[in-house]
């Protein structure tokens, strides 16, 4: 891809490595200081006695079975008996 300064005209930021590189930057920023806040949220709510930890639903297992085979042995067609 092209350098910032290869370019000498506007672009946007998946045109030019340099752009997409500080683009993804302030995203992954943005991300981990919303992450922060919800934390320190999350903490201070724990603090103050507002916090209940609500116990995770049981997983619910399936058993699943296989349909059973035919013993037809024949070359097909309709069985008459």
């Amino acid at each position: 891809m092209p350098r910032h300064e290869d370019l000498d005209f506007k672009h946007t930021p998946w045109h030019c490595d340099d752009c997409w590189a500080d683009y993804i930057e302030v995203r992954k920023l943005k991300a981990m200081e919303r992450a922060n806040e919800l934390k320190q949220e999350e903490l201070y709510q724990k603090e103050r006695a507002g916090w209940v930890d609500a116990p995770l639903p049981k997983p619910v297992y399936r058993q699943y079975t296989l349909p059973e085979t035919q013993s037809n042995k024949g070359k097909g067609g309709v069985r008459i008996d």
